[in-house]
């Protein structure tokens, strides 16, 4: 429930939202969590009256939109009124990108060439020094990159070989350690992030060597939406929007990398699998990995 279907904050408009009671009210937009109304109180008593609904979430309801799709399912019921598939309805339509973020999708897909695949690289520094999942966690760029271009190719022998790789990542926040040298971490990890940042822009220029099963080596090409491709949207929502292009583009790559450590890959993941879409794969530690049916919860 982390992608919001984004409008600017109307009062008038929008007379149910109260910003006074949510964290996520900025100047310009709101963003709903699933404990304030509109959205716990529409799904739970009032979905049939919902005409506009919004993917919600943030704080300690981030990520679980499916969690708690799968709970109503279950249970084969929202209430005593209100099915499952009138649920699934509202939740189709909550998902649809606005219009603005759908032709910011459209533009940087028409730049790839077909098929590609998408990897979701979750190594901006905040990622590298949180002590999340660190048992677990792959934070080298190279090896990430290296694993893609290695075990994909020996785990689809016969399938299309991809024009084009989309790396969904901050590559304004790449660019900057924003830690001071004596933080917690900031040592450890500062030369790794520089590391990346050079990997990353290796690719960006010259693409991602892949390694074919037939022992020829080609480049392909990297591409990039996020940030570059939201700039006709209002400034206030670059940094929401810019990852709401990159989710939607990740979802309907003919491949995809995630990362279980990331709500964001397990959202992109689930999403994926329940539209029908194959080709979930996973970088771990030891390599690449295919993921068979719906992911698990995000946990370490």
């Amino acid at each position: 429930g982390i992608l919001p279907k984004l409008v600017p904050y109307d009062p008038i408009q929008f007379p149910d939202w109260d910003p006074t009671v949510d964290f996520f009210y900025k100047s310009c937009i709101y963003f709903p969590r699933w404990w304030y109304a509109p959205g716990r109180s529409s799904l739970f008593s009032n979905l049939r009256n919902y005409t506009r609904p919004y993917a919600i979430g943030g704080g300690a309801a981030m990520g679980n939109l499916w969690e708690r799709y799968h709970y109503f399912v279950r249970k084969g019921k929202l209430n005593e009124t209100v099915t499952v598939s009138e649920l699934e309805g509202t939740l189709t339509r909550a998902l649809k990108p606005s219009k603005e973020v759908q032709r910011a999708v459209d533009q940087c897909v028409s730049q790839f060439g077909k098929p590609y695949m998408a990897v979701h690289a979750r190594v901006e520094d905040e990622m590298l020094i949180h002590p999340i999942c660190s048992d677990r966690k792959q934070r080298n760029l190279t090896q990430i990159f290296e694993h893609v271009g290695r075990d994909l190719p020996r785990l689809r022998p016969t399938a299309p070989i991809p024009q084009t790789l989309f790396v969904a990542i901050d590559r304004n926040r790449m660019g900057r350690w924003p830690y001071r040298s004596a933080s917690k971490g900031s040592k450890k990890y500062k030369q790794l992030h520089e590391d990346n940042v050079r990997v990353l822009n290796a690719v960006a220029e010259v693409g991602l060597p892949w390694f074919s099963s037939n022992g020829q080596v080609r480049s392909i090409d990297m591409k990039e939406c996020g940030t570059d491709g939201v700039r006709s949207i209002s400034p206030c929502m670059h940094n929401i929007s810019a990852s709401v292009v990159n989710f939607d583009v990740a979802v309907n790559a003919d491949v995809f990398v995630g990362t279980s450590i990331s709500s964001y890959s397990i959202s992109v993941w689930k999403t994926r699998v329940l539209k029908g879409i194959q080709n979930n794969y996973e970088y771990t530690l030891e390599g690449i990995r295919e993921l068979e049916g719906l992911p698990e919860a995000h946990k370490c």
